[in-house]
């Protein structure tokens, strides 16, 4: 299913298994912090890549600052900032679900 929107950059970011609400949690504290990061910058996005070390740690950007590639996928939201995933990762995912 094709997403898009203006913190995408693109029209080609898929969602995967958006109704299972499980894909994205965050603790309490996470999402204060989330609040807090939002009210002082705006909103933001978040993405994981397939790399290595810090590069597969989520990554939080305030939102058009990273551009998605066309197989980056949504995995859903954190109170209402999208968290997406490289392709990479979503087949390693989805392979263990």
């Amino acid at each position: 299913m094709a997403s898009g929107g203006p913190e995408t950059g693109r029209p080609f970011a898929r969602e995967m298994r958006m109704s299972d609400p499980g894909l994205v949690t965050a603790t309490p504290a996470a999402l204060e912090l989330l609040r807090e990061i939002v009210a002082d910058h705006g909103p933001v996005m978040f993405h994981q890549s397939g790399g290595c070390c810090d590069g597969s740690s989520p990554m939080c950007y305030p939102v058009g600052d990273f551009l998605l590639g066309d197989l980056d996928v949504r995995l859903g939201e954190i109170d209402g900032a999208p968290f997406y995933i490289s392709a990479s990762q979503a087949r390693a995912w989805d392979a263990l679900m």
